[in-house]
């Protein structure tokens, strides 16, 4: 189920039995999780009633005898179970058969934080079902661009930040989408920067770059054949340990969706139909659509030929990986 379920539960302050929360986003797991307790306890009641267990480490006997407890101050219970493995659980099989140790005074949720559960196998199915039947399986996963962008916009809010449309794209672009680092950066903007509309060049000197933000610097550097600037960064790269296969990937991927790009705007898609096809934000498609013109398809041939034959070389030959990443990014500059 989304989202939205969980929200009318929270609102109307009904929860169900029992949940599952689970998917990739870890920012908006928690904050939902923290919401359940709130619809349940006062800043007494989370100290009596409610009770975390770590699921390789609960027994079937202490879970039972904690479901067996009444609330004290709080009208219902809650426990948490977390990082359940649903075919090495006692928990979970013991539930399958034994559905009515479920009670009208407790919430149990089940909090998916660092597992990642095969939902395919008989024990995840028999489990799930069960859930379905008493409570919900909330699936939380990464936000799409739009409705993140909409999500930044309410945190510039909140912190009192100016920030245009496009400084937004520009800087969920530099950021990378982790809705934790996203805030954390946000708010170290909020320190310097209330007074006045946020600019790139800010973002730039106080946001720390994600890791494929990083890479795009230096494909940007290739794009504008800055043939020292992109020295300097690949130098960077190495001293601080980045990984050379990480960074040949963003180069790779680069010159991939360079091709892409340049095919599907040249058939006629619009900037946002292209985002959608290829699984991309529309900031970096826009770069793209705004330089493709200039470059020849013959040309973006050749670049995919070059970085298919540095791949070769990086996985096969002892040469340092760093510099048949220089050797690479001359290449690409000659070709541009």
């Amino acid at each position: 189920m989304s989202i939205t379920q969980l929200q009318k539960d929270i609102q109307s302050g009904q929860l169900d039995k029992i949940y599952y929360i689970c998917g990739d986003e870890p920012f908006l797991k928690n904050f939902y999780l923290q919401q359940i307790k709130k619809v349940l306890f006062d800043e007494g009641g989370i100290d009596t009633d409610f009770y975390i267990f770590e699921a390789d480490k609960l027994t079937v006997e202490a879970f039972c005898d904690t479901m067996d407890l009444f609330p004290v101050q709080a009208q219902k219970k809650m426990i948490q179970i977390t990082d359940c493995i649903f075919s090495k659980s006692p928990v979970c099989s013991y539930l399958t058969t034994h559905p009515e140790i479920l009670s009208e005074d407790t919430v149990l949720v089940f909090f998916e934080q660092t597992v990642k559960n095969n939902k395919t196998t008989e024990a995840a199915k028999s489990f799930l079902k069960q859930v379905k039947v008493f409570g919900k399986v909330i699936q939380i996963d990464k936000l799409d661009q739009k409705t993140l962008l909409r999500w930044i916009e309410k945190q510039c809010r909140i912190h009192q930040l100016k920030m245009s449309a496009s400084t937004v794209e520009y800087f969920l672009d530099c950021v990378g989408d982790d809705m934790y680092t996203l805030l954390s950066q946000l708010k170290k903007l909020s320190a310097f920067c209330q007074d006045t509309p946020v600019t790139e060049a800010q973002i730039d000197a106080l946001c720390t770059r994600s890791t494929d933000s990083q890479g795009y610097l230096l494909t940007d550097a290739i794009w504008n054949k800055n043939a020292t600037k992109a020295y300097q960064l690949l130098s960077d790269f190495e001293s601080q340990k980045i990984s050379a296969e990480l960074i040949a990937g963003t180069i790779f991927n680069f010159v991939g969706r360079l091709y892409k790009v340049k095919l599907l705007a040249e058939s006629g898609k619009r900037i946002p139909e292209i985002a959608q096809i290829l699984g991309m934000k529309e900031y970096p498609v826009k770069k793209y659509c705004a330089h493709i013109h200039q470059i020849a398809q013959p040309h973006i041939n050749k670049m995919l030929d070059l970085c298919a034959e540095a791949d070769l070389a990086i996985k096969t030959t002892a040469v340092d990986n760093y510099i048949l990443l220089a050797q690479l990014t001359a290449q690409l500059i000659q070709t541009l």
